[in-house]
């Protein structure tokens, strides 16, 4: 008996938002038999499941085809529309021609296909900081049967509905080259919609897209917001709710925000119901239409940076009167959550990094001040209004230690926890062997590598944060082995592509302003090395297609650089 199980869609299972005409599908097979193969498969592909339950396949069949390949099949069938689910499941044969049981039934969504569908407008708020917060209030009719929202919040954005955070991402959307491309997401809304009168609201943060304080400032512009919300009804109705001139603005309560630097928040300032329908918001400012930052639009097709993890405190002490240092026992990426109760107005200050000086203070020589100019620091000042809970959105940071000052009393080990945060990336492999020192040497490398892992490949989670080339692709196999990277390496090398140099050659650094120039033979060689990775352990022939004219630029320098050759 041999089964067809784990579908997928571009490496996803049930993806929301794929923007391709034709996505390619795969599963895997299982069985009990030793010797067992695929011999043949039949997909079928279908607009509702209960055509799909009936073997009426309405997008496509492919009818019995003889053929062992279970992964990156294009759909071959009738057009698709932007938005529309495709319910698919497949039967596959064996080794003896014997047909399986159909698998079980999996979908995946489309994204936008057509540039002119978006009809959202780019909006700003007059300054970027404080961070802005953007609203508006809008119908909703009984019999709503479906509501996607799609976003492009620029630098990060947290959307919300009628006061529902909507979705678990954090640090979103991916950085990439902002002038060239930038991520929408798309998220099912659905069940935070009511009918009669809905609040959304939006708040906006710097990201990579305004970095303007480390390395002298590599700013694409303020932040920028497009959302367009679709609604869909049950008697065939369709409306759109749309960032445009109606919407309004207001400064919120994170003040400052930077990647490197950090977040300053006063949570005096927070707007209650300020993204619910019914709020007094006379004294917001009207948005401002702004043009288009990007030459296109893609959904986002690799997994959201996410909080993955939570680290209690391992040891608290107090190297100086009024200063407290907690330790969380290791290294990693992401922040510190912080639950206080103090009067309002105190301002407790949160400074992040690897190490201690031998007097037992915070050391934060490791984590590149030298360099970037700054110390990883954030900075909550409190309401007074009982126990306080509060985490940063739009910065993180590298390190082990916190220190805590400006709390008016004796704080205690639980007022902190340590976020893990990074590309939610699904676990692919393990390693466990009877040697505990190989053991621990491989678990330092998985937190090391999870560590730099923010939507992009980065060479420290403190210091740089960049995409350095020759730091990918010495690390792409092992991630591999690790993880489920697909989605994740295709979407790098695309950075690579949109960040070419002059003569159309890698630099050493992708995306972003910070490139530093064309690479060096044993930096650029990952516009070749990581395809042949995708093809290797994947079978992804696509991606050598597609980025073979640039690997074959590459080789082609290097052979006219070679010395002695």
């Amino acid at each position: 008996m041999l089964v067809a199980t784990d579908l997928r869609c571009e490496y996803l299972a049930r993806p929301l938002g794929i923007d391709l005409p034709q996505p390619r599908l795969s599963w895997t097979l299982w069985s009990r038999e030793r010797g067992q193969r695929q011999t043949a498969y039949r997909l079928l592909v279908a607009s509702t499941p209960e055509l799909l339950a009936r073997e009426e396949a309405d997008l496509w069949d492919t009818g019995k085809v003889d053929s062992e390949r279970t992964c990156h099949i294009p759909y071959a069938g009738k057009p698709l529309r932007s938005l529309q689910r495709c319910y698919w499941k497949v039967r596959v044969w064996d080794v003896n021609g014997e047909p399986s049981e159909w698998s079980e039934v999996s979908w995946w969504e489309m994204g936008i296909l057509h540039p002119d569908e978006w009809q959202a407008q780019w909006i700003s708020a007059p300054i970027a900081e404080p961070a802005p917060l953007f609203r508006k209030e809008f119908p909703v009719r009984s019999g709503l049967q479906r509501a996607r929202a799609l976003i492009c919040g620029l630098g990060y954005y947290e959307l919300y509905l009628n006061g529902e955070r909507v979705g678990e991402q954090v640090l979103d959307p991916a950085q990439t080259d902002y002038e060239q491309r930038a991520f929408y997401v798309v998220h099912d809304v659905t069940h935070l919609l009511r009918n009669g009168q809905n609040g959304v609201g939006v708040m906006l943060g710097n990201g990579w897209y305004h970095q303007a304080v480390v390395w002298g400032g590599m700013s694409y512009g303020e932040p920028v917001l497009l959302l367009q919300l679709v609604l869909e009804y049950a008697d065939g109705g369709r409306e759109l709710v749309c960032t445009d001139d109606s919407w309004k603005t207001h400064p919120g309560p994170v003040l400052k925000n930077n990647v490197y630097a950090g977040e300053e928040y006063d949570a005096r300032r927070e707007i209650a119901g300020w993204s619910e329908a019914g709020l007094d918001d006379s004294g917001w400012s009207p948005v401002q239409v702004v043009p288009s930052p990007t030459e296109r639009l893609e959904s986002q097709k690799i997994p959201p940076i996410r909080r993955v993890r939570t680290l209690p405190t391992v040891a608290l002490t107090s190297p100086q009167p009024g200063v407290w240092i907690y330790d969380f026992g290791q290294n990693f990426a992401g922040w510190a959550r912080l639950k206080v109760q103090a009067p309002a107005g105190t301002t407790i200050a949160l400074r992040f990094a690897e190490s201690l000086y031998p007097d037992g203070t915070l050391n934060p020589e490791s984590t590149g001040v030298f360099a970037t100019y700054v110390v990883q620091t954030d900075r909550y000042t409190c309401k007074g209004a009982g126990v306080e809970v509060w985490e940063p959105r739009f910065t993180y940071h590298g390190f082990r230690y916190v220190e805590m000052t400006g709390y008016p009393g004796t704080p205690t080990p639980d007022m902190l926890e340590g976020i893990v945060v990074h590309t939610a990336v699904p676990p692919a492999g393990t390693f466990e062997c009877s040697d505990e020192m190989l053991n621990r040497i491989h678990r330092t490398a998985i937190w090391t590598e999870i560590s730099n892992l923010h939507s992009i490949p980065t060479d420290c989670p403190h210091r740089e944060r960049c995409g350095w080339l020759g730091d990918a692709h010495v690390s792409t196999e092992m991630t591999i082995y690790n993880f489920e990277m697909a989605p994740f390496w295709t979407k790098y090398l695309e950075d690579i592509e949109t960040s070419l140099a002059e003569k159309g050659l890698p630099t050493f650094v992708a995306p972003g302003k910070r490139k530093i120039g064309e690479a060096s033979p044993d930096w650029g060689t990952a516009i070749v090395q990581i395809p042949w990775y995708l093809y290797l352990y994947y079978g992804d022939t696509q991606v050598l297609q597609r980025h073979y004219p640039t690997m074959k630029r590459w080789v082609e320098h290097l052979q006219n650089i070679a010395e002695g050759y």
